[in-house]
């Protein structure tokens, strides 16, 4: 749906907040979010997200 792809489309960004505006519960994962920009520490240096973006910069 239109709502998932923008989601998906905030959490590429990193858009902490954004991913709250369509959280079910926008209360709780406030609570569990980063202060930094970046990746959260549950994937760390192991993010997807990050391993890909920095792989497409590379001109891979």
């Amino acid at each position: 749906s239109g709502k998932d792809l923008e989601l998906a489309r905030k959490r590429v960004r990193f858009d902490w907040e954004g991913q709250m505006e369509h959280a079910l519960d926008p209360d709780k994962p406030r609570t569990m979010c980063p202060d930094d920009p970046g990746p959260c520490t549950m994937c760390g240096k192991y993010c997807a997200i990050s391993i890909m973006s920095n792989y497409l910069a590379e001109g891979n």
